[in-house]
């Protein structure tokens, strides 16, 4: 496992002049910027899960390699590749080492895991969730910006600070920029997962998404106000002018972590799978 060097919520909005529109006009939008700071640091592997009790994992593919741990039975690990016969090289958050194949089966192929759909996924998408309607307000020349640190994916969602109504979900691949425009005047805070190798399934009717490797889950303890706020009219050369704010923000997603096996300390706010998905 991986320990946290940092993780942290900070907040920062900068207001600029809104366009005039005539009385009758459509209003613009000016800048709020807000930051998310969370991190992690991984690469492309598939997703094994552990079949044996107290499996070792060692620093060499050999049964005389050092010992780094135990894994338990049912664990997830990332496989990076086949280091040798009848070994995998594998990656837990950040510690690598070598296991035993006989001990490692893809996920698809366990009971307990079969159902966890595979998502593939482009920087935007909603991950086929029916249990969710994207609401929007095409009048309203809105954004959340949400900027990815290269180190894991991440899957936002919008939710209503009044209600705990999801109006948007979005993947976005680590290292990408994506717009979340057109939103409908109302306050909002995010959940975010970050993680690698993104999954979902249906349960009782609804849908659920989660990652499956060095997976973390967070709720932002910040209000998003997508409220258009009406300044006072002005007239210039007779004609009367409508001034409004129209705020917009930008999400900023990192985690850092360092390399030491077994261990983990994280002290911002986190939340469970199961409450992401809530």
């Amino acid at each position: 496992m991986l320990k946290v060097l940092w993780s942290s919520f900070s907040f920062r909005c900068s207001v600029s002049p809104c366009c005039r529109q005539p009385a009758t006009g459509i209003p613009r939008f000016v800048s709020f910027v807000y930051f998310l700071l969370a991190g992690l640091v991984v690469q492309a592997q598939d997703s094994y899960v552990v079949v044996g009790d107290k499996v070792h994992m060692r620093r060499a593919p050999t049964a005389t390699g050092v010992l780094m741990g135990q894994l338990e039975k049912g664990r997830i690990v990332g496989v990076l590749e086949t280091a040798s016969i009848g070994w995998y090289k594998v990656r837990i958050e950040g510690a690598e080492g070598y296991v035993a194949a006989k001990w490692l089966l893809p996920i698809e192929e366990v009971e307990a895991t079969k159902h966890l759909q595979k998502v593939y996924a482009a920087t935007g998408d909603n991950p086929d969730c029916d249990n969710i309607t994207p609401a929007y307000d095409a009048t309203l020349d809105n954004v959340l910006r949400i900027k990815v640190g290269v180190n894991a994916d991440v899957v936002v969602k919008l939710m209503t600070l009044e209600g705990n109504e999801c109006i948007r979900i979005a993947y976005v691949k680590a290292g990408d920029t994506y717009r979340m425009e057109n939103i409908p005047e109302n306050k909002y805070y995010v959940k975010v997962a970050y993680g690698k190798d993104l999954r979902k399934s249906n349960v009782e009717g609804q849908c659920k998404v989660q990652f499956l490797l060095y997976a973390m889950y967070e709720k932002g303890s910040d209000a998003l106000d997508f409220r258009k706020w009406k300044q006072p009219n002005t007239w210039v050369g007779g004609t009367e002018y409508e001034n409004w704010q129209l705020p917009s923000y930008e999400l900023s997603l990192n985690v850092v972590y360092s390399q030491k096996p077994f261990a983990n300390q994280f002290s911002a706010k986190k939340i469970s799978e199961r409450e992401f998905n809530q």
